[in-house]
C-alpha cells in the first residue's frame, strides 16, 4: 500500500510539473525557441530566463538556455542550465555532450573520487529513465503485473500458471524497483543540493564568515555539493572531497 501511495504522490507531482504550465508561458517558450533558432542569442537569453523565473520548467528551455549562454561564452551560466537540464533528462546525450566541452572551457581542473563501483552502476541504472519514465515504467508493470495474477487464478493449465508466477514474480521486481528509481529521480527534482560556481572566482573559508581561514579558491563554472545552510553562506564539498564555506551569492542552485 505504501508503494502505491508513494507511486501516487510521485505521479501527481510530474502532472503539477509537466501540466501546470501556462499558455502564456509555453507561446513564450515558443517566441523565444525561435528567436534562438534566428541566433539571437542576448535576446533569447532575456526570454528563456523572464520563462525561468516564472517557475517554468522544460528540458527544451535548460538546453536553449545553456547553448545561448555557451554561444556568448558565459561558461559558467552554460553549465548551470545544461546541468538544470540534466536533472529533467539524465540520459540525454546531447545534454552529456555539452557538458563536456563547456568543461574544456573552465579553468576548473578537480580530480574526482572514483565511485564504489556498486554505487556507480546503481546510479547509471537510475539515470536510464527520468522521473516521469520511471514512473509510466511502474504503472505499465503493475498493470500486467495485476493481469499476470488474474489469469494465474484463473487458469487450469499447471505449465501455463508456472510461467506466469514467475513472470509475475519478474514483473514485481520491475514494479518495485522502478517506483524506488523514480522516487530517487523525484527527490533530486524536489531537493536540489547541488550548485554551480558563477562568480568568476571565490575564496572558500574554513568557517561561515569572512574572518575565517582562506581553504582555496574555487572558480567559476564548477560544480558543487552543498552540505550545509547558516545565514548567507554554506558548507561546500567538491568532487574530489574537500570541504567549506561559500557565501551563498557566489553560486546558483541547480
Amino acid at each position: 500500500m505504501k508503494r502505491i501511495i508513494l507511486l501516487i504522490s510521485i505521479l501527481a507531482f510530474s502532472y503539477t510539473f509537466v501540466f501546470t504550465q501556462s499558455k502564456d508561458d509555453l507561446q513564450l517558450l515558443k517566441k523565444a525557441s525561435a528567436t534562438y533558432n534566428k541566433q539571437n542569442y542576448t535576446e533569447a537569453i532575456e526570454a528563456y530566463e523572464k520563462l525561468r523565473y516564472a517557475d517554468f520548467e522544460a528540458t527544451e528551455l535548460y538546453y536553449n538556455l545553456g547553448n545561448c549562454y555557451y554561444r556568448t561564452k558565459d561558461y559558467a551560466h552554460a553549465m548551470l542550465n545544461y546541468e538544470r537540464a540534466k536533472l529533467l533528462a539524465p540520459n540525454d546525450e546531447a545534454i552529456a555532450h555539452n557538458i563536456k566541452i563547456t568543461k574544456e572551457h573552465l579553468q576548473n581542473k578537480i580530480e574526482e573520487k572514483s565511485e564504489f563501483f556498486l554505487i556507480a552502476w546503481f546510479h547509471s541504472i537510475v539515470n536510464l529513465f527520468s522521473s516521469n519514465q520511471w514512473c509510466i515504467t511502474s504503472l505499465i508493470s503493475f498493470a500486467l503485473l495485476l493481469a499476470g495474477v488474474l489469469f494465474f487464478l484463473l487458469s487450469q493449465n499447471q505449465k501455463i500458471k508456472k510461467l506466469v508466477f514467475f513472470s509475475t514474480f519478474i514483473l514485481f521486481f520491475l514494479f518495485s524497483f522502478s517506483m524506488w528509481f523514480a522516487n530517487v529521480q523525484n527527490n533530486k527534482l524536489q531537493n536540489r543540493n547541488t550548485a554551480i560556481v558563477t562568480q568568476e572566482s571565490a575564496t572558500v573559508k574554513s568557517s561561515p564568515n569572512k574572518k575565517g581561514t582562506d581553504l582555496f579558491v574555487v572558480n567559476s563554472g564548477l560544480k558543487i555539493e552543498i552540505t550545509e545552510k547558516k545565514d548567507d553562506w554554506c558548507e561546500i564539498k567538491l568532487a574530489d572531497g574537500k570541504v567549506g564555506w561559500l557565501p551563498i551569492a557566489t553560486i546558483e542552485i541547480i
